[in-house]
């Protein structure tokens, strides 16, 4: 009686084993697909402020179609042009063009 339900079993749970390894690849795209949507907006965000932070003149963050964190862009264009209204009204001085435009994401040693 084992052997029978045993096999019996296998046979069932083939095609359900055999559909998710098809369906894998395409819950893996879609996962990395979703995974950008998420760290692509982020990672601009953090390369803006330190290019901000740097004293360097930066433009709006501007996102692709289907990027997430839209509305925390338009805080981050808003603050953008807060400081830089504060920096025309200063004269705050340009930093010179042998700095980096956009900070590295690593630290350096």
């Amino acid at each position: 009686m084992g052997a029978t339900s045993s096999s019996r079993l296998q046979r069932q749970s083939l095609p359900i084993l055999i559909a998710s390894l098809l369906l894998l690849p395409l819950v893996m795209i879609d996962a990395v697909r979703i995974s950008h949507r998420f760290v692509g907006p982020l990672f601009r965000v953090r390369n803006t402020l330190r290019a901000l932070s740097s004293g360097h003149s930066v433009s709006h963050i501007t996102y692709r179609d289907g990027d997430y964190w839209k509305e925390f862009a338009d805080d981050v264009n808003q603050l953008i042009d807060y400081v830089e209204s504060l920096r025309r009204r200063t004269d705050y001085p340009q930093p010179s063009p042998a700095e980096p435009l956009v900070a590295s994401s690593r630290p350096t040693p």
